[in-house]
C-alpha cells in the first residue's frame, strides 16, 4: 500500500520471497523511491526516477532507471484506478555471490555476474483512493552473462529471456477487481 506520493506504507506477501536466490520478484524495497514526483501529475504527464537497487536475493546493488506516464484514470469495479505506464532498465555488473547448488545437497557455488540487464515495459494499476497497488502487466527481457564455479570448475552461462507478465495483488479478504 502506497501513500499519496507512492511511498510504501504497508507491504504484505513479500516475506515469503525475501532472500530467495535467483528470484526476479523485487523485494519490498521495490518502491524505495516515491512512485510520484513532488508536484501533482495529470493524465499525460511523464516523470523519471533513478536509484540503486539490490539484485534480488543479494545485498549488492545495480543501477535502475524508471520512466513513468500517467496514461489514464478509469473506474474498475467501483474503484478509481490510475493506469501508469512504466519503462524500467536495471543493470548489474561485477557481482559475486555464493549460492546453494540447484541439484541439492550442501554444495555451495560461486556465481560471478559479469553483466545482467533487466528491461520491463508495461502498466502499473493503482487504486487512487487507498494507494493499493492492484496489479502490473508487461513484458520483461533479461540478458545475463555470468559464470558458476564449484570445486575448481567454472561454467560460463549466457541467458536471454523474454517474459510476458501479469501480477495481481491480493490484500487479505479484500476482493481483487477484475483487471482484464
Amino acid at each position: 500500500t502506497l501513500d499519496k506520493k507512492g511511498q510504501v506504507i504497508k507491504a504484505q506477501g513479500f516475506e515469503d520471497l525475501a532472500g530467495m536466490q535467483g528470484n526476479l520478484m523485487q523485494s519490498p524495497d521495490e518502491f524505495d523511491q516515491p512512485l510520484f514526483p513532488d508536484n501533482p501529475v495529470d493524465v499525460g504527464d511523464t516523470w523519471q526516477d533513478q536509484d540503486e537497487v539490490s539484485l534480488p536475493g543479494t545485498t549488492q546493488k545495480g543501477k535502475r532507471t524508471r520512466d513513468y506516464i500517467l496514461k489514464s484514470i478509469k473506474e474498475v469495479d467501483g474503484l478509481q484506478v490510475a493506469i501508469i505506464g512504466t519503462k524500467e532498465n536495471s543493470r548489474y555488473e561485477g557481482i559475486t555471490t555464493k549460492v546453494k547448488s540447484p541439484m541439492g545437497g550442501n554444495v555451495e557455488m560461486t556465481q560471478n555476474i559479469k553483466l545482467m540487464t533487466i528491461r520491463v515495459e508495461g502498466e502499473l494499476l493503482l487504486d487512487v483512493e487507498s494507494g493499493r497497488v492492484l496489479g502490473m502487466q508487461g513484458d520483461m527481457s533479461l540478458n545475463q552473462d555470468l559464470s558458476m564455479s564449484a570445486g575448481g570448475q567454472e561454467i560460463p552461462i549466457k541467458t536471454k529471456m523474454n517474459l510476458e507478465t501479469k501480477v495481481v495483488y491480493n490484500y487479505g479478504d479484500r476482493e481483487t477487481p477484475d483487471l482484464s
